[in-house]
């Protein structure tokens, strides 16, 4: 009974297959229970932030080490049933946390976190090598209890095929969490279509978000184009590098970028589409702030529980001057996600700014800075808020205040608030002294550019004190300094016609007219520069109707739009000039937006659209005239008594002033 060599060999060769098909349905079976102790679908309550933690990279590969947890943060989003917290609010909770905007945020990290944010779920996962291939995890971890509740697994054959992977593992995550199959599949693009093929440039994009949101714009910048370099199509990384270029004040750059948007958005996500077209058309860029509206509207209805979406269409209906709207929305993002607070309580803050509720704005401010106490922005706006006021003392100590912790733009900035709260003042010796502060704050933060409206205030502060030659070169220093989009061309040209330098201001127009510029900055106002020049020159001619005419075409494009308060402030001008009982009404229009010309901005990382905030007693003091002049000397006396309140320190050469002071008293019959 032996056998044979080649019967043994057989026996052999069946005995060591036999085991490793057994060996293979251990693990298959192993993976079914792994599986199958998690069968059971989750219910998420829609209003539910998920935090997502890193992706643990156990492979040998670094190109796994970030771009996987953008790849599943990208991919999730794709949900309208998931509200995924962003980068931005992971570097905030980690502030919140004391701990450091880079800390890693493993799975304990994140439970902690989600605990404290108020998000209801933890989802975690990692990449191993498993021979040639590689194995996708993925858990639900609940965030009160700490407890898994669910868990996945996905083997893939080749580095290839990683995204793919991705892909069926979010599509698994969303199915857990009870959303149903025909929504996912709607909703489900592939990752490759959406981001990039790249693993490399998905993780150098990864990581160019971590220092972005960390507000290390110059740093991230250089990695994303890094990725861009790796895929060319690459839209995120485009749309990105358009926003993070205009942080940093590189215009040329930012709309190198920005002319690349839009034929690559079908390269996104649709969520990530309308924030990109929000980006585009709004005050970034193209300043079309009801088509970015639109947008922002869009994404709410299609993603109803995302708080950033809300959020942005609160910001948005702020600028178009539907301030309920922008409040209510601010509301709905806080109800989404509690750790917005911050931003929410500030954007509102502003919202009430702008509509002259002080007292409000100052309330929200306040809460804002609580939980956001090294934001130096917000102390400009709670100082705002007291101007508006009419605590001018308390505005100018909390200017004062940032001067000793702020960089050079920020000093630079808060000098111009300064300078504009002092012209407002009448203390035009110290307005002088901020602009020449401020010009020096630009020279030493890198951003010599910005001097060009410090010299344009100069030109203007000079003009009042009646020292015309200086305010010539002060404002021809303006004219040779400023860069795109020219906004110093047309507040100059006014400024020269109002000094009856008719044939300086002319040539302004003219250059004004040939210039041709790619920036949709310069696009959007270029009309409204003319025309504000022009409509000096016709009023200083004595052509009141055409300067009215020309003022007039000067239209609003947001609420705070400087150059649409200024222009009206001249629409009241000449209306006094040919109808004086309806100017009265022009110039009350003026003193009731008074939130508008305090919080007046330029939409654009340049200081500008301070000096509006000088308009209010200005207009009094017109207010004051016309009311006198029409016999109304207890209207006439009121409006006076109101303006000297703010210029009670004025300086003594200050003209405005003593033309009140003369006017109240011969009023009151004391002169």
């Amino acid at each position: 009974g032996g056998v044979s060599a080649p019967h043994s060999r057989f026996a052999q060769l069946f005995r060591k297959r036999r085991w490793i098909a057994v060996a293979a349905a251990i693990v298959a079976f192993s993976a079914f229970v792994w599986q199958s102790r998690f069968n059971s679908r989750l219910s998420l309550a829609p209003n539910h932030t998920v935090v997502i933690a890193e992706f643990a990279n156990n492979s040998s590969e670094a190109y796994f080490d970030h771009s996987l947890t953008e790849a599943l943060r990208v991919t999730l989003r794709q949900s309208s049933y998931l509200n995924v917290m962003s980068r931005q609010q992971i570097t905030a909770a980690l502030q919140r946390m004391a701990l450091p905007p880079d800390h890693e945020l493993d799975p304990a990290t994140a439970v902690v976190m989600a605990r404290r944010e108020g998000a209801g779920l933890v989802i975690a996962g990692g990449i191993e090598r498993l021979g040639a291939s590689y194995v996708l995890t993925s858990k639900i971890i609940d965030a009160g209890s700490g407890e898994t509740l669910k868990m996945r697994r996905i083997e893939v054959s080749r580095v290839e095929k990683v995204l793919s992977g991705m892909d069926e593992l979010a599509r698994n995550v969303r199915t857990d969490l009870g959303e149903s199959l025909q929504l996912i599949s709607k909703s489900s693009r592939p990752l490759d279509k959406v981001t990039t093929f790249s693993l490399e440039a998905l993780e150098l994009y990864s990581r160019g978000n971590r220092l972005e949101a960390q507000g290390k714009y110059a740093d991230a910048i250089k990695l994303k184009e890094r990725a861009l370099e790796l895929d060319s199509l690459f839209a995120m990384a485009v749309s990105d590098l358009s926003y993070d270029y205009r942080k940093i004040g590189n215009r040329k750059k930012a709309l190198f970028y920005h002319r690349r948007v839009l034929p690559l958005l079908d390269r996104v996500t649709e969520r990530e589409r309308l924030a990109m077209l929000v980006t585009y058309y709004g005050p970034s860029f193209e300043l079309d702030y009801a088509q970015a509206y639109n947008y922002a509207n869009q994404w709410t209805l299609l993603f109803p529980n995302d708080a950033i979406g809300h959020a942005t269409s609160a910001h948005l209906a702020m600028f178009a001057g539907d301030y309920d709207a922008a409040l209510r929305e601010n509301r709905r993002a806080m109800e989404l996600d509690s750790s917005l607070a911050g931003v929410t309580y500030s954007n509102s803050g502003f919202t009430e700014a702008l509509a002259g509720r002080a007292e409000k704005a100052l309330e929200f401010f306040r809460k804002s800075k609580s939980l956001r106490p090294d934001y130096l922005a917000l102390d400009g706006y709670l100082a705002q808020a007291h101007w508006i006021r009419g605590e001018l003392d308390s505005a100018e100590q909390t200017f004062r205040s940032i001067l000793h912790t702020g960089d050079a733009m920020r000093k630079a900035k808060t000098h111009a608030h300064l300078a504009a709260l002092y012209f407002f003042r009448g203390q035009l010796s110290n307005a002088l002294a901020e602009c020449r502060a401020g010009i020096q704050a630009s020279q030493q933060g890198d951003h010599p550019d910005e001097a060009a409206y410090f010299h344009y205030m100069l030109g203007e502060i000079e003009r009042e004190r009646g020292q015309f030659d200086e305010a010539r070169r002060e404002l021809k220093l303006a004219i040779r300094r400023c860069p795109s989009p020219f906004y110093e061309l047309g507040l100059a040209g006014v400024s020269l016609a109002a000094m009856g330098d008719r044939k300086e201001a002319q040539a302004l127009v003219s250059r004004l007219t040939a210039m041709e510029s790619d920036d949709p900055y310069f696009r959007k106002l270029k009309r409204s520069y003319i025309n504000y020049i022009r409509g000096e020159l016709a009023f200083r001619a004595n052509r009141f109707q055409e300067a009215l005419g020309f003022f007039s075409k000067v239209g609003r494009i947001y609420r705070g739009d400087p150059f649409y308060l200024l222009a009206r402030e001249r629409v009241a001008r000449c209306t006094a000039k040919l109808l004086p009982s309806r100017a009265i009404e022009l110039y009350q229009n003026l003193l009731d937006a008074k939130g508008e010309s305090t919080m007046a901005f330029l939409a654009s990382v340049r200081n500008g659209g301070l000096w509006t905030s000088r308009l209010w007693p200005e207009a009094l003091l017109e207010l004051g005239q016309l009311y006198a002049n029409a016999h109304d000397t207890t209207r006439a006396v009121e409006c006076l008594e109101d303006v000297l309140r703010f210029w009670q320190n004025a300086d003594p050469s200050y003209a405005r002033a003593e033309q009140a002071r003369s006017l109240l008293a011969s009023l009151q019959g004391t002169n």
